[in-house]
């Protein structure tokens, strides 16, 4: 570890060591690592964290890659990224969410290098060591799937904010920014499948709103299946399912707002997103420099379902957060 990050790491444990108790789940949450500098030393220090706090695994909220290495490289660049932040933790557990950048374009792909086509296929070959983990439900060939924590009652869901295809004929991979009807379909048998008393929480790399809070975002940009899963969402709540919130990346800032009775909250990047001026009333974003304890940045997310209380406990610049359900 890197000296300029040992107070960070030091107060995190402490933090930790206070809070959790035997029922409680703790994951290294982050997003936006993106092969940017900012993340060279992510793994080392959630792996430092680990050695004191054994966290129950690391949620990747995607853009591990950064949408612009060429085909014949992003397998193989992917399969290193996941082999490095599988190794952060002693579970080597890695829930992984895909990103618009994990190799995902709209491109024409025939006769030219152009950016790495990953389909939905080729996600689920890539992930292949998910099917090593206990109690976790994904169906052939998507990248979306759920996990169970039984004793704890706890599912967490893993939703694609993306649906793709390749379109042979007209020689363009397209990816639209949407769950699609097969995965609400999925969503609603089986994902959402559950006793009453349960806690659910989940995982994308967009939230699906076309604007999160109020003013014009352009990188918030419209989920057109939104309203359909968060009606699901709102159904299930009904019938006693507990929502603890809606996780997720891709914006580049910290921040929280509640839609349909559903509580979202976005966590800022490893990577550091230039921000324009319009943003500055709608995403809390973090002044960081390589070299300095700003380094680096990511959150754990200790959930405590006994209480219906969660923690969001900052790792390098930005706040702690602490939420009931």
């Amino acid at each position: 570890m890197e000296p300029y990050f040992a107070d960070n790491c030091r107060s995190l444990t402490e933090k930790l060591h206070a809070l959790r108790e035997p029922d409680d789940l703790c994951f290294a949450l982050l997003s936006g690592t993106a092969l940017s500098d900012f993340a060279d030393h992510t793994d080392e220090n959630i792996r430092a964290v680990d050695v004191q706090a054994q966290f129950d695994g690391v949620i990747h909220l995607g853009d591990i890659l950064n949408g612009s290495i060429p085909e014949n490289a992003t397998r193989f660049v992917l399969s290193q990224e996941l082999a490095r932040f599988r190794s952060c933790t002693a579970s080597e557990k890695l829930y992984m969410v895909c990103g618009d950048d994990d190799g995902f374009r709209n491109e024409r792909y025939v006769g030219q290098i152009v950016t790495g086509i990953v389909t939905d296929e080729r996600w689920y070959q890539q992930t292949a060591y998910l099917e090593q983990y206990p109690d976790l439900h994904r169906p052939q060939d998507k990248p979306y799937y759920y996990v169970d924590f039984t004793e704890r009652k706890v599912r967490l869901i893993i939703l694609s904010s993306y649906a793709s295809q390749i379109d042979e004929q007209e020689e363009l991979f397209e990816k639209s920014c949407q769950y699609g009807a097969e995965q609400l379909a999925w969503l609603k048998k089986e994902a959402l499948d559950m006793p009453a008393g349960w806690t659910v929480l989940v995982f994308s790399h967009a939230v699906p709103k076309s604007r999160f809070e109020t003013g014009h975002d352009p990188w918030n940009y419209m989920n057109y299946s939104s309203e359909p899963a968060m009606m699901l969402l709102r159904q299930v709540q009904k019938r006693g399912i507990l929502l603890g919130g809606w996780f997720a990346g891709h914006y580049a800032c910290d921040h929280e707002a509640t839609f349909c009775h559903i509580p979202f909250f976005l966590i800022d990047s490893v990577r550091p997103q230039p921000v324009k001026s319009a943003f500055r009333d709608v995403r809390k974003c973090t002044e960081r420099k390589l070299g300095t304890e700003t380094e680096d940045l990511w959150d754990v997310l200790l959930l405590k379902p006994n209480q219906r209380r969660i923690h969001l406990l900052r790792f390098g610049p930005g706040k702690d957060r602490v939420f009931d359900y």
